[in-house]
């Protein structure tokens, strides 16, 4: 039996060999989005997400909690493309396994105390197109929860893949009564994949689900107010809770 990677130690790994350029999302009322973390300028939610949730209420997502930020032309926007764009760069590779494995072994409970009800399940977000099979995060993570799949199968002719869209998707049945599935993905830009998944979970039976997206994609003309650039300087922090942006719940 392989022995269970020690966290600490890989905390550390990542701190020193990514620190410099991975920048934990920030939750601050009225600056960044409650939902996604983008900064807001003023208000509560940004204006995908507001969209999202006038159309659909308390079908979507019950949590969504990004881990750091990632934006064109920066290290980190190189790091989520080079680990799943061919030809692959290992040590981008090696730096989202690291962080998958760190968020998910720190913080994987942290919605089941926030909503009350603990995880039963995971999926992966599937591509929609110019990929076949599964996902390359799936690839990475498929071992690394210690709880029953949900699978997720992309939707036939899909009219709008960026779009909030139940039909997007397909789910296996979800028999569990109460279940509460964690839902992955690598990077959110507008929400739409992650969200038209959690409405798939919802109709196959889940009666909660928690979006974890390692990366928040933001534009390069992203309004911030100096609030957020303080603490978007800060180094990297594995321990910084993503579900609150402080301590753990």
């Amino acid at each position: 039996m392989a022995e269970k990677p020690d966290v600490a130690q890989l905390a550390d790994y990542l701190v020193s060999h990514a620190g410099g350029y991975l920048r934990n999302t920030v939750r601050i009322q009225r600056q960044t989005c409650s939902i996604c973390t983008t900064p807001t300028n003023g208000y509560k939610t940004c204006y995908p997400c507001r969209g999202h949730q006038q159309q659909y209420r308390n079908e979507l997502a019950d949590l969504v909690a990004p881990v750091i930020y990632a934006k064109k032309g920066t290290q980190a926007g190189y790091l989520m493309h080079g680990y799943k764009q061919p030809p692959v760069a290992p040590e981008h590779r090696r730096i989202v396994a690291t962080l998958s494995l760190v968020t998910l072994s720190l913080h994987s409970g942290c919605p089941g105390r926030l909503i009350g009800s603990p995880l039963t399940s995971w999926a992966t977000v599937p591509s929609l197109a110019g990929r076949s099979g599964r996902h390359p995060l799936h690839a990475l993570v498929a071992r690394m929860v210690p709880l029953p799949e949900i699978p997720l199968h992309p939707g036939e002719d899909v009219v709008d893949p960026r779009a909030a869209r139940a039909d997007n998707f397909t789910a296996d049945p979800v028999h569990d009564v109460g279940a509460h599935v964690l839902l992955l993905d690598d990077t959110w830009a507008s929400g739409g994949h992650l969200q038209s998944a959690a409405l798939a979970l919802r109709q196959a039976g889940a009666a909660h689900v928690s979006g974890l997206v390692l990366a928040r994609w933001i534009g390069e003309s992203t309004v911030s107010t100096g609030d957020f650039r303080t603490k978007l300087a800060r180094p990297y922090n594995p321990d910084v809770c993503p579900w609150t942006g402080a301590t753990c719940p």
